[in-house]
């Protein structure tokens, strides 16, 4: 398997796009490569897996619709196909975050606890969990993307990409973030 960069296009990749720009029939393998990582991101922002399903395919909808007008360079600066597919799933999802303010977490999908633990560990990963997506609501939402976009593995080029920002401020953003995680988790378990 060959490691390529996430910060550029690959040639094979520019190559299915052309092909996908000219026959929609040949985006298919673009939404196999991608469709996992836009639902997973879709999840941890509407926390409602048949929602999330619902963004994914309308984020691959939209995509299909705009590809024609995709370009990998933008005023000589490199635009992934994978940022530039996540800049519409962000926004499918800001959509839909409109249309419904607040959406409960589902308890079975962030569970930290193994079936093999006891009722105590059960517990204790329970508030644990609790703690921390408690204090995760508190930040900000450029925050929440910042942290979400990292954990789909996303380059800080890719993720000022998606967000609108400079590196300098993913970078900042995500410091920031952390920090304030590690203050409310701290003055959490003070008490």
């Amino acid at each position: 398997m060959t490691h390529e960069s996430p910060q550029v296009n690959t040639r094979e990749e520019l190559r299915q796009i052309a092909r996908a720009q000219q026959d929609s029939r040949e985006f298919a393998p673009l939404y196999e490569r991608y469709v996992a990582l836009v639902w997973n991101y879709c999840l941890a922002r509407l926390r409602n897996p048949a929602v999330a399903e619902d963004a994914t395919s309308t984020t691959f909808v939209k995509a299909l619709a705009s590809l024609p007008r995709y370009q990998p360079q933008i005023r000589g600066e490199q635009t992934t196909f994978r940022s530039w597919l996540m800049t519409i799933a962000r926004n499918v999802v800001l959509d839909e975050q409109r249309k419904r303010p607040f959406a409960p977490m589902d308890d079975h999908i962030h569970t930290l606890a193994s079936k093999q633990d006891g009722p105590e560990q059960i517990a204790v990963a329970t508030d644990r969990r609790e703690q921390l997506l408690q204090a995760f609501a508190q930040l900000s939402d450029q925050q929440q993307d910042v942290i979400r976009l990292r954990q789909q593995e996303l380059s800080g080029e890719e993720i000022a990409a998606v967000l609108g920002i400079s590196v300098g401020a993913v970078k900042s953003t995500h410091y920031r973030a952390i920090q304030r995680l590690r203050e409310m988790l701290a003055e959490e378990n003070e008490i």
